[in-house]
This record gives C-alpha cells, sequence and structure tokens, in this order.
C-alpha cells in the first residue's frame, strides 16, 4: 500500500533483465554416499560426527550457452578435508568467472553499426521490438537502436526506457546455478560450507530458518528446479523422450547429451537409471561387478517386489478376463502380490541397470557412479533448456531470471495482457481491509460419508433396486474459467447506500463491478435441500457444542480424551450470515436460489474487465495440444500460478537472514539487537547463522481483488452446476457424496447415468476416455471436430469450465469419506481406486490405506492404526533419514453436525436438528420410520 499520498503505480512494469537471457546456466546434481546405520531403522538419526564423512563423492558440472566451454570434472572423493569440498567447488566457480570477466566486459560493450537497410528500417518503424508498444512520431525523441549486450547485434528500434531497463553490468550478473530438490536438500550441503570458504555477502529468499527458494553469493544465484514444479527426473526424461527410440531421434531430444555422451548410449541413458544409494562397502568404486539386486534396497523406497517376478498382463491389471494373446513382454512386474517384499526395485529396473553397465563399458562401480550422476545431471541440463525455450519462444521472457514459476507467469500475463493494475494507497486502508476479509479459500467437505452403486454387470447387483451411479466429476481448469471472466482492474469507491443499483439488473459483462457485504438468510424451506452443499460458505471456529451428542460423546470423548481444537476452518453452514461479504454475481445467485437479503452494510465498486482471458486462451490451447503429461500440467500450472501471485499475502514472507560471526561481526550484533528480532539459529562448524526478524516494512503491492473475485466466481461455477443442473435434473436423487474446490463426487440414481452424460454432452469432456469406449460411439456428431490432418476430436477436449469424468468411464462401485481431504473410491479396475489421507504420505497412502479402513472407521467410530514412514529431513543443515510415526484417518469431522446412525450428515444450523435431538432424547436410537421419514432420513 502507497504511503506517500500519491496514486499506486500500476504493476505491469517489467522488472529489469526479465526478457535478457540468461547468459549462462550451470546445472549440477549431487550424490550422497549413504552411511552404513542408515539401513538399519533403528539406528537412523545421525550425529555431528556422521556427517564429516556424509560428504559428496562426485562434482559434476554442465555449463552451456554463450560463452559456455561444456566441460567434465570428475573427482573422487574419500577423504573427509574441507578444503575440496569447499576450495575446489566454489574456486572452480571463481575461475571461471574470472577467466571471464575482461571477456564479459567486452562482450556487454560491444556493439555493430547498423547496415543502410537495418538504418531505414529503424527510421519507419512503429513499434518498440521489446514492448511491442508503439513508437512517438518523433524519432529523436522516443527510440533508440537496442543491440544485444552480448554479441553487440542490432535487434531493432526500442523505447529509451526499454533499453535502458535492459542494460547489463557484467559485476551484476547472476549466473543461475540450478539444482532439482535443492530448496529440500542439496542448498543444505552448500550452504554449510559457504560460510567456510567465501567472504562474499549471502543472500537468501526464505521460507524459514533452513528452507531457502534461492541462495546469491557474489555472482552465483542457486535455483531448485523444483521451484517451477520440475517433476522427477525420470518424469522428465519420459516426457522429453516422447515416442523417440533411435539414438539419431534422441540426439535431436536430447542435444545436449548427445554432445557429451557417445550416441549408442543415448537410447539406455534417457530412462532414468537406477542407482544403490545405500551401498556402503568401502571398496564399492573398485568393485568389478554391479551391485546385487538387494544391494538397491532404500530405507526411503521401501520394500516393493516379491522374489518370485510375480506378473499380470493389462488384462489382468484391470481385473479383467485375459484373452490369452498376450506375450511375455506385454507382462508387468506387479508390486500387489501375497508374497513378502524384499526387493526396492523391479526385475526390469535391475536388468536396465544391468544394460547400462554392459553397453557403457563400465569396469568398476566407480565409473557406473560416474555415468550415473553425470546422466543425471545432463537429463536436466536438457530439461532445463528445453523448458527455457519453449517459454522464451511463448513470452519472450527467461524463467531463469527468476526463482518460482508463479513470479514468472504473473510477468508473463502482464507482459501478454498489458493490464494496468491499480493498487490501494494511503487514504484506502479500508477498502484493503475489505478485500482481505472477502478472501475465502477451497470449499471442500463430506457430506455423505457412505455410498454405494448399484448397476448391471457388478458383483452384487440388486435389480430388485434402483440403479445407483458414483460420478467423480472434475472442472476443467476451474481457475482458468474464472480468470477469463470479468475481473477488477481498479477505480475503486464506495457506493452510496441510499442510491444502491438493483443488484439483480447488473450484468456479468458490466464495465463496472462491485463486491458487497450483508447480512443474508436462510430460509428453514431450503435447508433439506442445501444441507448438502450450502451456499455462502465462511471462515470460522466450530465450537464443540455446536456438535451432535455422537460427535462429543462417542467421538471426541472417547478417541480424543475430551480435547478438541477449535481452530478457525472454512464451514459451509445454513446460518444466517451476518456481514458477509460477497461478489456481486455470487449474491445474485444466492438471491436466485431463495436466501434473503436483509441488510446491505457497505458496497465496493469497481471498474471490470476479461483482461486475463487472453493469457488463459492460450494456455488452454497450448494445453489441449501438449504432447505429454508435463506440458500438459504446465499450461495448467501457468494459469494457476498467476491466482497464486493475486493472493500472495506479502505480510507472510519470512525475513531470514545468513550472517558469518566471524567475519561479520558488527553486522551480526547489529541484528542481534534489533527490536523486530525473532530468533536466531546456530549451524555449528559453518560459521554460520541464521536471523528471523519482523518486517518493519511492508509494500501491499499485489492485487488481491483480483484473488478475492476469483474465489467467489470459482464458488458460483460449482454452485452453478450441482443447483442449476443436477438438482434440477435429478431432484433428491442426487446426494452430493463430497466436493474440494474444483470436483464433486456424487451418488445418483437414474437407469443409465452414462446416457444422460450423452443427452448432455456440452456440459463434459469426454476426451480421457479409452477409444474403444462405447459411450463414444452415442455422441452426436456436433460433439466432434475435424483435423486437418482427416482426423476428429471432440470439440470439448480440455475446455476450461467442462467436466471430466476423472476415472474416463471405469465405474466406481464403492465411496467412503470420513472428513475433508480424506476419502476412498473404489473401481472396477483396482489400479483406478483413490485413497486419500491428508497429513499422509502419499506412498504409504496408496499402499497401506484401503476402503475397507475407511468404511470400518466411519461406521465403528474407531481411528485407524498409526501408520509409519521414512522420510528425509534436514536440521541445522545436516540431513537425517527420519522414521515417523503418524496418526492416521480417524471418524471425527468437525465440519458436519453427524448423526447417530454414524454415516448420515447434516450442515451445522440445519432446522431439523433440534427435532431430531428431541426424538433422540425420547426414543433413543430407535426412532420411529414415520419420524425419520419426516426428517429426510
Amino acid at each position: 500500500m502507497q504511503t506517500d499520498g500519491k496514486l499506486a503505480k500500476e504493476i505491469a512494469r517489467r522488472t529489469p533483465n526479465s526478457i535478457a537471457e540468461s547468459w549462462e546456466s550451470m546445472q549440477r546434481d549431487l550424490e550422497e554416499i549413504i552411511k552404513p546405520k542408515l539401513r538399519n531403522p533403528e539406528k537412523i538419526k545421525m550425529t555431528e560426527r556422521d556427517w564429516r564423512t556424509h560428504k559428496s563423492a562426485i562434482r559434476c558440472y554442465i555449463c552451456e550457452e554463450r560463452l559456455q566451454e561444456t566441460r567434465y570434472n570428475k573427482v573422487k572423493y574419500f577423504d573427509t578435508s574441507r578444503k575440496f569440498l569447499g576450495g575446489a567447488h566454489y574456486g572452480c566457480v571463481k575461475i571461471k568467472c574470472e577467466a571471464t570477466e575482461e571477456n564479459l566486459s567486452e562482450a556487454v560493450y560491444r556493439t555493430e553499426g547498423l547496415s543502410i537497410e537495418e538504418e531505414n528500417t529503424f527510421k519507419k518503424a512503429t513499434k518498440c521490438c521489446l514492448c511491442k508498444m508503439s513508437l512517438r512520431a518523433d524519432i529523436n525523441d522516443n527510440r533508440v537502436r537496442d543491440h544485444d549486450h552480448f554479441t553487440g547485434k542490432y535487434r531493432g528500434p526500442a523505447h529509451r526506457r526499454c533499453n535502458l531497463l535492459l542494460r547489463i553490468k557484467p559485476d551484476e550478473i547472476k549466473i543461475p546455478l540450478i539444482y532439482h530438490g535443492g530448496k529440500h536438500y542439496d542448498f543444505h550441503h552448500e550452504v554449510r560450507e559457504l560460510g567456510l570458504v567465501s567472504e562474499d555477502k549471502i543472500e537468501i529468499i526464505a521460507d524459514n530458518m533452513e528452507n531457502y527458494k534461492t541462495i546469491i553469493i557474489g555472482q552465483i544465484k542457486f535455483i531448485d528446479s523444483c521451484q517451477f514444479q520440475f517433476p522427477s527426473l525420470e518424469k522428465v526424461a519420459s516426457n522429453l523422450r516422447g515416442q523417440e527410440k533411435s539414438p539419431e531421434q534422441l540426439a535431436k531430444c536430447f542435444p545436449i547429451m548427445a554432445q557429451s555422451l557417445p550416441q549408442h548410449l543415448l537410447p539406455i541413458l534417457t530412462q532414468k537409471c537406477e542407482y544403490p544409494y545405500e551401498l556402503n562397502d568401502p571398496d564399492r568404486f573398485s568393485r568389478t561387478e554391479l551391485p546385487s539386486r538387494k544391494e538397491f534396497n532404500t530405507v526411503l523406497g521401501g520394500l516393493n517386489y516379491c522374489d518370485q517376478g510375480c506378473k499380470k498382463c493389462k488384462h489382468e491389471i484391470k481385473g479383467k478376463k485375459c484373452d490369452g494373446e498376450c506375450k511375455e513382454g506385454d507382462l508387468k512386474e506387479v508390486d500387489d502380490c501375497e508374497h513378502e517384499k524384499i526387493y526396492t526395485i523391479s526385475q526390469k529396473q535391475y536388468e536396465h541397470a544391468q544394460k547400462v553397465w554392459e553397453e557403457a563399458k563400465c569396469e568398476t562401480f566407480g565409473d557406473y557412479h560416474d555415468l550415473y550422476l553425470r546422466t543425471d545431471v545432463l537429463l536436466l541440463a536438457d530439461s532445463i533448456q528445453r523448458f527455457r525455450m519453449t517459454m522464451k519462444e511463448v513470452s519472450g521472457l527467461d524463467p531463469l531470471n527468476y526463482i518460482t514459476l508463479p513470479s514468472f507467469a504473473f510477468d508473463m500475463a502482464k507482459k501478454m495482457t498489458k493490464v494496468k493494475l491499480e493498487l490501494f494507497h494511503k487514504g484506502q486502508e479500508d477498502m484493503h481491509e475489505f478485500v482481505q476479509r472477502w478472501m475465502r479459500g477451497g470449499n471442500s467437505m463430506a457430506p455423505r460419508r457412505l455410498a454405494k452403486a448399484n448397476f448391471p454387470g457388478m458383483k452384487g447387483y440388486n435389480k430388485h433396486k434402483a440403479n445407483k451411479w458414483l460420478l467423480y466429476l472434475d472442472a476443467n481448469n476451474l481457475y482458468g474459467w474464472a480468470m477469463s471472466q470479468y475481473l477488477p482492474t481498479g477505480g475503486f469507491r464506495w457506493l452510496d447506500l441510499d442510491k444502491l443499483p438493483d443488484i439483480r439488473s447488473i450484468s456479468p459483462t458490466a464495465k463496472r463491478g462491485s463486491a458487497w457485504e450483508v447480512k443474508l438468510k436462510y430460509p428453514e424451506h431450503l435447508h433439506p435441500s442445501h444441507s448438502d452443499y450450502p451456499l455462502c460458505p465462511e471462515r470460522r471456529i466450530v465450537k464443540r457444542n455446536e456438535l451432535s451428542p455422537y460427535q462429543n460423546n462417542d467421538l471426541i470423548d472417547k478417541l480424543s480424551g475430551g480435547k478438541f481444537a477449535e481452530t478457525e476452518k472454512l464451514v459451509a453452514t445454513l446460518e444466517t450470515k451476518d456481514r458477509y461479504i460477497i461478489h456481486y454475481r455470487n449474491l445474485q445467485q444466492c438471491l436466485e436460489l431463495g436466501m434473503e437479503l436483509e441488510h446491505v452494510y457497505r458496497v465496493l465498486e469497481f471498474d471490470q474487465s476479461p483482461w486475463l482471458e487472453p493469457y488463459i486462451t492460450a494456455n488452454t490451447i497450448r494445453r489441449r495440444d501438449a504432447k505429454n503429461a508435463f506440458e500438459k500440467d504446465l499450461w495448467k500450472l501457468m494459469n494457476n500460478a498467476v491466482f497464486g501471485k493475486t493472493m500472495e499475502d506479502v505480510r507472510r514472507r519470512t525475513r531470514v537472514d545468513l550472517v558469518r560471526p566471524i567475519g561479520e561481526e558488527h553486522r551480526l550484533r547489529k541484528m542481534l539487537a534489533d527490536p523486530a528480532l525473532v530468533g536466531r539459529k546456530i549451524f555449528h562448524g559453518s560459521n554460520l547463522i541464521a536471523v528471523h526478524r519482523k518486517q518493519t516494512n511492508v509494500v501491499l503491492n499485489k492485487p488481491i481483488y483480483v484473488g478475492a473475485s476469483i474465489l467467489d466466481l470459482n464458488k458460483y461455477y460449482m454452485y452453478d452446476f450441482w443447483y442449476n443442473y443436477i438438482k434440477r435434473k435429478y431432484g433428491d436423487r442426487a446426494k452430493l457424496c463430497y466436493t474440494d474446490t474444483d470436483s464433486l463426487i456424487i451418488e445418483i440414481e437414474t437407469e443409465d447415468v452414462y446416457a444422460d452424460m450423452v443427452e448432455d454432452a456440452d456440459l463434459y469432456d469426454f476426451s480421457d476416455y479409452p477409444k474403444e469406449h462405447p459411450l463414444l460411439e452415442k455422441l452426436p456428431p456436433d460433439q466432434w471436430v475435424d483435423l486437418p490432418d482427416g482426423t476428429r476430436e471432440l470439440k470439448n477436449k480440455k475446455v476450461i469450465g467442462k467436466w471430466k469424468d476423472e476415472f474416463a468411464g471405469t465405474r466406481a462401485l464403492r465411496y467412503a469419506g470420513n472428513r475433508s481431504k480424506s476419502y476412498a473410491l473404489e473401481t472396477e479396475d483396482e489400479y483406478k481406486n483413490v485413497q486419500k489421507a491428508k497429513g499422509l504420505k502419499k506412498s504409504l497412502v496408496k499402499k497401506e490405506l484401503t476402503i475397507d479402513i475407511y468404511e470400518r472407521c466411519i461406521l465403528e467410530g474407531v481411528e485407524d492404526k498409526p501408520r509409519t514412514a521414512n522420510f528425509l529431513r534436514c536440521e541445522r543443515f545436516i540431513p537425517y533419514i527420519i522414521r515417523q510415526t503418524k496418526r492416521s484417518i480417524n471418524p471425527l469431522d468437525s465440519k458436519r453436525w453427524i448423526l447417530n446412525d454414524r454415516a448420515t450428515t447434516w450442515a451445522i444450523g440445519d432446522c431439523r436438528i433440534p427435532a431430531y435431538l428431541s426424538a433422540l432424547e425420547q426414543y433413543g436410537n430407535d426412532i420411529p420410520q414415520e419420524i425419520l421419514a419426516d426428517l429426510g432420513l
């Protein structure tokens, strides 16, 4: 928030050097030799003494781009001396920088003269080559000749201001040093040594005292590729490979690797290799044969495969009967057999490691280790380079000038849309506070706790009962849909309450929008039909006395010893909403669905336009045309990342400094004497102290009003689909089982739900369905579009806002949901089963939790046994592998009012609760059927 009394500057301004291409990038990976005691789960924790031998075995750099010199420095390290780890590593970087400093200065300031043709083009140009905006008619006043600061080549006419923004000073250049997973692991190793080997000031952007998003020391900028949403290297390599198999084709997909390794090895090395991380034989590098499969076992990976080599074909994996035509090559090793699991990796993975050993002609395990490390670095280099080139081609921005995907995506959106977003300034503090209260997250809850399908062909089908289906629907890029709507841009003012417009008359595409602070009444006649999915969720604390007798007596008292944490959460209730701030379109929806407007407190009006729509549409098209899963997810994330920046609370940023107690004594004393001091952490043996201080000056420069609007419009879309389509079509035959921001799990009583979906095909995206699925054959011709190559595709493929069947035609059998973020779905294909349990390790949930456990938890009112998993953690920059035991799923759901049958829930504030409590007091659990019927049970 500006405090100088002036209007806030628009935030469409690009940061300096945001277009300038990073002149050099480095990729590096680090593999560790794990101590022998890590193999013993009972003695997992490492001591300070252990750390002395927890050092790097190899250092490997790949330098590419301009001023590049591709080099491979191979050093085997067995000593415990710090001299190598610090001096050699950072020494190499310094030598590299010093050796090129003169060349850098020369390159940066070298320019070439213009040819006659270029000079004429310069004089006639009407647009800036950098920002693409119009140049003034007076060429002497506005335009300059822009040159590439490295090659000296003429790029085109540019605004003087744009040219100055891209100026480059050699001593200010930051060389990006890229790690894969650096924030949570590799950075800890580097920071520990930085205080010992360099006197340069260390700058960090921190999440907390030990986890850093980026580290800057001298001219080196440490970046974590995972901050750009990069998946595992295995997935990255698979996406880059595509369907290519020949060495020649792979050389085009992996150009950096092709320059550094023999081409005939590309087919095997462009797949992620396996490595025995816990092999601790002192003579391991001198071994002349590949370690056994058992030596590849890891504590973190767990034991997944038996020694019988159990395999299944694709038919058996999907729970179908095999036709007998499957060959040995079609079989896949599985981890769900009944035998004891003794291996971490599959036989196929081990055979791949053997193939790498043989074809690369490794003579010792040290050779295999070096090749493994080198391959990892090259895979990262190729993936980063592909990502950079893709983003530069699309946006003209280099992502390596940023440290996270959201910051890059936000600049990309502003550059593309050229929008000017107004910020609140001095005197508008009340507006900023109003918008902060307006912001509410996604709605997540489990209205129904159990559901079971009943349809022809399923096991246990009862033809005497009505057909029931379970649908798991997800809205295609819901945030993208909301961001394509009319969103605020500025022009804020309070409306006179005596001259308010008719709320029902404001168009969704009006030039002026508004947010209303109101009092809304939820009429009791709506409670039975709205209890599954109440309108207007609100942030509030649920108190224990608002919960049911079953929750208080059977769950809180017995399972938690009477302890109940009253914390704020987003809850959908049927109570009156007082001083509720809501987007005008959502308010219109509430009134149409029967809520009553009792009072208006304040109305904030603003300018609005669909300014983000071009950006969202472009990304949606790119996602639709994507050739692999990584690109599909990337373009979706590019949309969501923009939303994240509009919601950023800059006051929550962490202010942490790294200071050397020896060498920066004055700076340290000054920080420790600061009244804003929160705490400090000493890193013994590294000459570093992390000092945490409160922020004393915060600039509120994020357009949070955009994020608040997007969140409300998301809810508008979800409620519109539920009430204006599902409930109108099915009435009481449709029941909501679960919802989470952009998804719905619905129980529908109908003859054939897939036939119903075909009738309303315009609402759905069936592009993920198998080509042979019968539903696709029933779709009308207008659902298809012809492509130039003679094929056709569904017109709703990846269209934002269309509803997608998460199981792609595979029918769901059972559902169990005990609370928000904790549910399970069983399908005809066991490999598509879903288990979710927030707080537990995903691999553990998938492997150990079944829908039967969820059902038992709900019906018997018992908590599942504690679950144990291994994690990699760092404390004071020392890595540990810890075994952590956590509470598993439990039956208490404090967002809903649970009835005594343990499976039915109502919304808090439901008008039927007093009548139910009265009947419960009079009849106990034997309430007469007619009373239950009156209550809708």
